[in-house]
């Protein structure tokens, strides 16, 4: 059909190139800006029947194919013992974990950026929200991957940041003369909340 353009305003071609493949639904994309000398950005991909995962992507990646509807996760789609290594034909995920009973959903996720001026700890770790469990998590890099564990163990691994029901979004912003980490949600009367490191030191209570 035609495309109508209001007054004043002009239509431009956007060039659409594949950066990669084999994705389940990936409901979100964070780009590192930490790293000024390449393209790098983490893939998060709701599970379609056992798995939610983490994947990288990005200068290093350029047109991988991320194992869907082959693989979900470490292994094979549908299983969580069928989990032989797909060598370099497919890209494993950074980081993996198993549905439940009551699913999981991987969503909004964000790397801390420097400027915000977090504690080393936390430079090198991506944050995420799982809008089933009620959690945004944190990950870090331990080396520890166990590709032939039963289940496989991803070289990431997870502690719990934060809970709240049903959190979506999740992105730092200006906040003062500072950064700070927003997130939204679609339960509960405050829908957007705001986390800022305030330092180790116990402060008075405001009211």
């Amino acid at each position: 059909g035609a495309v109508v353009v209001p007054m004043g305003l002009s239509v431009v071609p956007v060039v659409e190139e594949a950066i990669g493949s084999g994705f389940c639904k990936p409901f979100r994309v964070a780009r590192e800006t930490n790293q000024q000398d390449k393209v790098r950005f983490f893939v998060n991909d709701v599970g379609g029947a056992k798995w939610e995962e983490v994947s990288e992507g990005g200068s290093d990646f350029a047109g991988a194919n991320y194992g869907w509807p082959i693989r979900e996760g470490p292994c094979k789609l549908g299983s969580v013992d069928d989990c032989e290594y797909p060598g370099d034909q497919l890209e494993d995920p950074i980081y993996w974990y198993e549905h439940t009973d009551e699913g999981g959903c991987v969503v909004g996720g964000t790397f801390i950026p420097k400027e915000a001026g977090w504690p080393e700890i936390f430079q090198d770790t991506y944050l995420f929200n799982d809008f089933v469990f009620g959690e945004i998590l944190l990950i870090t890099p331990t080396g520890g991957e166990c590709r032939d564990c039963d289940p496989p163990v991803p070289q990431w691994e997870n502690q719990t940041f934060a809970t709240w029901p049903r959190p979506t979004d999740l992105f730092f912003g200006p906040y003062q003369d500072g950064w700070a980490l927003y997130y939204t949600a679609r339960q509960g009367s405050q829908n957007v909340r705001r986390v800022r490191y305030v330092g180790g030191n116990n402060r008075s209570p405001e009211a």
